[in-house]
């Protein structure tokens, strides 16, 4: 590989912090706003597909 890539452009390099990068992001998240993020994100999602299945249907 070249030496001259720039930092974070190898995933797959010998640098253990580019990997786990994400994980400590996710982990300086506190539960709440965690948990608050994955709610509002199933609502959205089970409403869209609500909205599907009620459009796609033609007979009552």
């Amino acid at each position: 590989m070249a030496p001259n890539l720039p930092k974070g452009s190898n995933p797959s390099s010998s640098d253990p912090d580019q990997n786990t990068s994400f994980i400590h992001e996710m982990h300086n998240l506190s539960t709440w706003e965690l948990i608050s993020f994955l709610k509002s994100f199933y609502r959205r999602s089970e409403f869209a597909l609500a909205a599907q299945i009620l459009t796609s249907k033609k007979k009552p």
